[in-house]
């Protein structure tokens, strides 16, 4: 999978409110991911699905 592949497996992931499964496969791809590890990250320890949802649609304006 390349990085636009596994941001939009990881919004999927956070949309459907799967947080723990985003979590996982976000460690497990932390190197794939690149400099964008450390921002999908930090969208999904916020305190929600509804508030990682709308940092995701910022951050990654799609």
């Amino acid at each position: 999978m390349d990085q636009d592949e596994l941001i939009a497996k990881l919004k999927g992931l956070i949309s459907d409110g799967k947080m723990d499964e985003a979590k996982s496969f976000l460690a497990d791809h932390q190197a794939d991911l690149g400099e964008y590890y450390d921002k999908a990250k930090d969208l999904i320890s916020g305190d929600g699905t509804a508030d990682a949802v709308d940092k995701l649609k910022g951050f990654f304006g799609k």
